[in-house]
This record gives structure tokens, C-alpha cells and sequence, in this order.
């Protein structure tokens, strides 16, 4: 995601957060709409949202926390897709300048060659650079039910550490495979796709 996309998210995740902190507070009567809110605002704002006795109460409550919870989630979810780490690994870096991979492009690739063998349903996959320049892989895979998971996993480890090794031309560290069995449903589908 670019960073305006991310900076959008964020002032959205704050100003949700805000608005239901505002609604919360004035809802609870711990502040009155006029501590809260610009005066134009307050003066339009009817009490009922602060009374007990209101039937909208409970209502106002439950949307102001899910908001609060909902803006929590947006801003978490921006924060850990930001810290993840560079987007870009470096393939060289010398005199003539750097050459630099989109990790989702080795990502891709990891994916693209794991699911090419018999009994892999599904891939996802993250890539990391450690300080040595060597490239550390992992692969969760769903594996269809009829299919050995020692033996996938192992042939996975196989085929993404050559591939990657070639296409980027970087040597890969280590390559953990994470298998687990697929639902019946993703093995027929996997099987027509093919």
C-alpha cells in the first residue's frame, strides 16, 4: 500500500477514535456536548444521547465503542503493515549502483513454484533479509488430505530455495514450511484448476 493510502487510513483510524471517544463521553455525561464539541455543533446536539432514560442510549454506547474498537483495529492494522519491513531486498549494491527485488515479486515467485507441486492447495509466503544479505523464506501450505505433508514440505523447501536461489541470485538462508491439511473443498479445486 503507498504511504498517502496509509496516512489516509491512519487520520481516518484517529478521527473515528475521536468522534466515538466524543460521543462516548458526552453519552456517559462525563463531558457536556459544549466541552466536546465546537459551540455550532453543541447547540444543534439534543440531550437525548446523554440521558439514561433515552431508548437511543444503549445504542449510542454500543456505536461509540465499536467505533472505538473499530478505529483501535484500523490504526493497529497500519502501524504492523508499516513496521513490516523494507518492501525492497537488495540484490547488489556497488559501484556501478543497486539493484533492488520487490519482495512481493520473490513472494510471487516462492508461491508460483510451490503450488506447482502435487498436493499443495494453497500458499502464502514471507520473505526477510537478514544483515548478511541471505534470504530467509517462509511457506504456510495447505496440503491436500491424500497428499504426505513430510514429503510436500520437503519438496517445497527444495524447489522455492533453487528458484529463488536463481531468479534472485541471492543465497537463501533457510526456507520454513509450515503445513497444514486442506479442507476437502480446496483439494477439488485445486485438482480442476490443474
Amino acid at each position: 500500500m503507498h504511504t498517502l493510502n496509509r496516512l489516509i487510513a491512519i487520520g481516518l483510524g484517529l478521527v473515528i477514535m475521536v468522534v466515538a471517544g466524543a460521543v462516548l463521553l458526552i453519552a456517559l455525561g462525563v463531558a457536556s456536548p459544549e466541552q466536546v464539541l465546537p459551540s455550532a455543533w453543541a447547540s444543534r446536539l439534543r440531550t437525548p444521547t446523554s440521558e439514561a432514560e433515552s431508548t437511543g442510549w444503549g445504542w449510542t454506547i454500543g456505536g461509540a465503542l465499536l467505533g472505538l474498537v473499530a478505529g483501535a483495529a484500523l490504526l493497529a492494522l497500519e502501524w504492523r503493515s508499516w513496521r513490516r519491513g523494507p518492501a525492497w531486498l537488495t540484490v547488489t549494491d556497488d559501484g556501478l549502483g543497486r539493484v533492488r527485488i520487490a519482495t512481493p515479486a520473490v513472494q510471487a515467485l516462492v508461491r508460483r513454484e510451490a503450488i506447482r507441486i502435487d498436493g499443495v492447495t494453497r500458499v502464502r509466503s514471507w520473505v526477510d533479509q537478514d544483515t548478511t544479505r541471505e534470504l530467509r523464506i517462509r511457506c504456510r501450505v495447505a496440503v491436500a488430505p491424500s497428499a504426505s505433508m513430510a514429503e510436500v514440505g520437503e519438496a517445497v523447501q527444495n524447489r522455492v530455495k533453487a528458484a529463488v536461489e536463481h531468479h534472485v541470485g541471492r543465497p537463501v538462508a533457510e526456507v520454513v514450511v509450515e503445513t497444514a491439511t486442506a479442507g476437502p473443498q480446496a483439494a477439488r479445486r485445486a485438482r480442476r484448476v490443474r
